[in-house]
């Protein structure tokens, strides 16, 4: 893994832990990983096209997005903000054509 990105910072000089709940609320929990390359699987045989599944866990909800090598998940009950999630991810597939 490259690098580990999320929209609350736990610990550093950008932690925002404090503000967790009012971000949560704005933008949802974001979590993505981006690696050197695609993983082996669906994104490795369609490196520029936009995945997008439920959560793994039934309990959780939001969306898991795969997209060449980033591999990102939003967890929220509100579905606009999956949907403004989206929208983000499909510019930066649109830079990939």
């Amino acid at each position: 893994m490259v690098a580990a990105l999320a929209n609350v910072i736990y610990s550093g000089p950008r932690e925002n832990l404090d503000r967790r709940n009012e971000i949560a609320a704005r933008e949802g929990d974001v979590f993505c990983d981006v690696y050197k390359r695609t993983q082996a699987g669906i994104t490795a045989r369609h490196p520029k096209k936009l995945f997008q599944f439920h959560l793994p866990d039934p309990a959780d909800e939001g969306a898991w997005f795969l997209l060449a090598n980033v591999d990102c998940r939003i967890y929220t009950q509100k579905r606009v903000l999956v949907r403004r999630f989206r929208v983000g991810v499909q510019a930066i597939q649109a830079t990939l054509r």
